[in-house]
């Protein structure tokens, strides 16, 4: 058992960390939403814009395969190693697991490239031949992406071991910045191929900039493949049920773009363009805070403490909750104001503007079960159970496949988007019910808990908005000049969050949250104190 004190110092650790993170990431992310306002601008809802995001979708599902399982597999393997004073054990371990890793995505790169003019149509049958051309080519550029972003997965799993977290949170952000000045600079002469070149070489700064701390520590990287390994053996045990159930889930994008595909031009880029503005949200929180909480779970786990494990899953999601749902909220309250500021401006016109704040606000009802579903994922992988991720993967695409059929037809891009959000909904019930299974005296009163925070976080969010949309309606109207409303409309939106945090702190008097938001300024000062 984890003595007190020794529970304190990884509380306060993780309080830091997930902070220090969340602060790395507002910093980042702007530069995420910056490369899609460029991209929307020059490229829009295009045939070519589509025949990207088709491109795209294939080295991104293969490399997920690896980006997705091995951080949530080999990390606390790593901590366990390290754990019992055997670094050179570690070590041994990730050497043999990153040579395969790389030597499977090189092999992988060169079978998608060679393999495209087969894979294009497969995923989108029904667009027009032009589109699967270009598709095909640029499919061929960004194949070798796959070798960088493995490359990139497995040096963050290692830093993230050593509780190095600041230059692997920075990688999404060096992408981004490398694409955004390549598209700039290129897009005349290269058209959508300076956004083809800008992804590969946007992958390849994410595996320079997390060399420098990683030779820091003592590093006893080996050129070797001992298969027969045990650890070895006993990460593939964990690994293949991962690889299945990501490669489910890559299904997901897979079947979105064949439904989307019969749909008129430029639908594909429109789910695109709702669905990265809930992933800015999603990403600007659940991997920061998990990948915060995730080696102090792993240790509960390890050291069998139940009770601080699945308190820890518990708070963890409260968390997520606090952020996510405000956000949620707003976005479907605001979903056309939101799409018009970030995307609407050169190739973006009004028409697609009204037609992605649709399917935004679609989005955002999926946001939170998307979320806490993730969370109850790490929280399995935790306990060393990744065969739940693989029989959860299949009742979500089924379900996903099931409403698609079901709501294509009807409802067009609105149906794929509401698809999503069902077959989420229908996961998360899922996995929370056999987490619950898992520990049959788990601590329902914390999770009673946890869904009647759930309800006073949504009920705070939907009187700030209802006070945020009357301010808006009344200064909107007063704004004699039209530039003047985009900087009241941000002045409001963090007036909005503000005004969530005062009622829900105040008047709902949530204790455990002021308790984590006390638990995270303790962090920072002892950090300063450090």
């Amino acid at each position: 058992m984890m003595m007190a004190k020794e529970a304190g110092v990884a509380k306060g650790r993780t309080a830091k960390s997930a902070l220090t993170l969340i602060v790395i990431s507002l910093l980042t992310k702007p530069l995420g939403f910056l490369k899609e306002i460029i991209i929307a601008a020059f490229f829009g809802a295009t045939a070519f814009k589509d025949a990207f995001i088709i491109a795209w979708a294939i080295p991104n599902m293969i490399a997920s395969f690896v980006i997705d399982g091995l951080n949530q597999v080999l990390v606390p393997m790593f901590v366990e190693k390290i754990h019992q004073k055997s670094e050179q054990e570690a070590w041994k371990i990730a050497s043999v697991i990153g040579n395969l890793i790389i030597a499977s995505a090189l092999a992988l790169a060169l079978l998608v490239a060679w393999a495209a003019p087969w894979l294009v149509p497969l995923i989108a049958p029904n667009v027009s031949m032009e589109t699967k051309l270009s598709a095909i080519g640029m499919t061929r550029i960004l194949s070798f992406t796959i070798l960088a972003l493995a490359a990139s997965a497995l040096l963050t799993s290692i830093l993230n071991a050593y509780r190095r977290f600041v230059a692997p949170a920075l990688t999404f952000g060096a992408m981004n910045l490398i694409i955004i000045v390549f598209v700039l600079v290129y897009h005349r002469a290269l058209g959508i191929y300076s956004l083809v070149f800008g992804t590969l070489l946007g992958a390849v700064g994410m595996v320079i900039i997390q060399l420098p701390p990683l030779f820091k520590e003592a590093v006893h990287y080996r050129f070797n493949l001992d298969l027969n390994d045990q650890g070895v053996r006993h990460f593939g045990r964990l690994m293949a049920p991962m690889i299945f159930g990501t490669m489910i889930f890559g299904l997901m994008t897979i079947i979105e773009k064949i439904f989307a595909s019969g749909l008129p031009v430029g639908s594909i880029s429109s789910l695109d363009y709702g669905f990265r503005v809930m992933q800015f949200v999603f990403t600007l929180f659940v991997p920061t805070i998990t990948t915060a909480a995730f080696p102090t779970i792993s240790l509960y786990a390890l050291d069998r403490d139940r009770d601080r494990f699945i308190k820890g899953v518990w708070s963890t999601i409260k968390i997520i909750e606090l952020f996510v749902i405000p956000i949620a909220i707003y976005m479907i309250g605001f979903n056309y104001l939101v799409v018009k500021i970030i995307y609407e401006r050169g190739a973006f016109g009004p028409e697609v503007t009204l037609q992605v704040s649709k399917v935004l606000s679609i989005y955002a009802f999926g946001l939170f079960v998307w979320a806490a579903t993730w969370i109850l994922f790490y929280a399995f992988h935790a306990l060393k159970d990744t065969i739940i991720r693989f029989k959860i993967s299949l009742v979500i695409l089924a379900a996903y496949v099931l409403a698609n059929l079901a709501l294509t037809g009807p409802f067009g891009v609105l149906g794929i988007a509401a698809a999503f959000v069902l077959a989420w909904s229908v996961g998360f019930g899922f996995l929370l019910y056999w987490f619950i299974k898992e520990y049959k005296q788990a601590d329902l009163a914390g999770l009673r808990a946890l869904f009647g925070s759930l309800v006073r976080m949504v009920a705070a969010a939907l009187l700030a908005l209802l006070v945020v949309k009357g301010l808006w309606s009344v200064l909107a109207r007063a704004a004699t000049v039209s530039a003047l409303k985009t900087p009241i409309f941000f002045a409001l939106s963090l007036g909005y969050l503000a005004l969530y945090g005062a009622v829900y702190l105040l008047l709902f008097k949530d204790r455990e949250v002021s308790a984590l938001v006390s638990d995270a300024i303790k962090g920072v000062r002892h950090h300063g104190q450090d």
